[in-house]
């Protein structure tokens, strides 16, 4: 289940759009009671949206107030934009409980699919899998950025790391402790006849001490930048090697089979961008260098 912020910032767009459409009589201080919100939401969009009923019966922070000014001047844009044919019959669905779908598309209005974004991007945050297999045509299922291109300078970061454990636990009484009040985990590490021992605790949070800090050891971060810069050479060799991104490209640039529009609304700014279908993509871009 995505989180109430996600949901809200969907949710509220594609609310008022139907309230919109319908002609029903309404401001955008309604929208800020989580009752009214998900009883509008529930008869204006016509697929199944109780994944998202975390929304329902709390009361909202300034922070999701804002989040609902921005989708209701996000959906009052959308619906006034004369590029979009929008009428009382056109239905509205939710895309979030489409777990399987490869598109970006988070509301459809009609024929028109929305992605919304607010603080983030149209570009995916994807994995480094799935960025090789874009611009290399690999076929990577798992990649990892320091095993597998970086393995020895990985161990050797690993022991420094380690040995620099074990120095901080015979100099602070053989014991580390980490807790954390507000998400209620209680961590301990502690070393006893060079044997080291993890324990991790939901509950019985009593007091709070400092994190482990490496930040400041010259081994330390040797290792680890050593480590980060053989990493990011081989990554570089293996992306010019083997750059044949023509395939790739759409899917890194997030164009699909069938268009949809990019909308992203913040307090200062809305704006609203079509996205081309794949077979409009015209391969018009090259890249130079990696």
């Amino acid at each position: 289940m995505a989180d109430i912020k996600t949901h809200l910032r969907e949710l509220s767009v594609a609310t008022t759009i139907g309230l919109i459409k319908t002609g029903v009589t309404f401001c955008k201080e309604d929208l800020y009671s989580s009752e009214k919100l998900w009883a509008y939401a529930t008869k204006l969009i016509s697929n199944d949206i109780s994944s998202a009923e975390n929304i329902k019966s709390i009361n909202f922070s300034n922070k999701h107030k804002s989040i609902i000014d921005n989708g209701y001047n996000l959906g009052v844009s959308i619906y006034n934009n004369t590029y979009f044919k929008i009428n009382r019959d056109s239905i509205i669905t939710w895309q979030g409980n489409n777990l399987h779908k490869d598109d970006p598309i988070d509301i459809t209005v009609g024929e028109y699919g929305f992605s919304l974004k607010e603080e983030s991007f149209i570009l995916e945050n994807m994995g480094l899998y799935k960025l090789l297999n874009c611009y290399t045509g690999s076929n990577y299922k798992n990649r990892h950025i320091f095993k597998d291109y970086a393995r020895s300078e990985y161990e050797k970061w690993f022991q420094q790391t380690w040995n620099e454990l074990i120095l901080y636990l015979k100099s602070n009484n053989n014991i580390w402790e980490y807790i954390d009040t507000v998400k209620n985990k209680h961590s301990i590490i502690t070393l006893s006849s060079e044997v080291i021992k993890f324990d991790y605790f939901e509950k019985g949070i009593l007091s709070a001490k400092s994190l482990l800090q490496l930040a400041n050891n010259q081994n330390y971060n040797s290792s680890k930048r050593n480590c980060a810069i053989v990493s990011t050479t081989n990554l570089s060799n293996e992306l010019n090697e083997n750059l044949n991104y023509k395939a790739g490209l759409p899917r890194f640039l997030r164009i699909h089979k069938k268009e949809y529009f990019y909308a992203k609304t913040t307090s200062s700014e809305i704006s609203i961008y079509r996205v081309p279908s794949l077979a409009e993509f015209e391969n018009e871009i090259e890249i130079e260098s990696i």
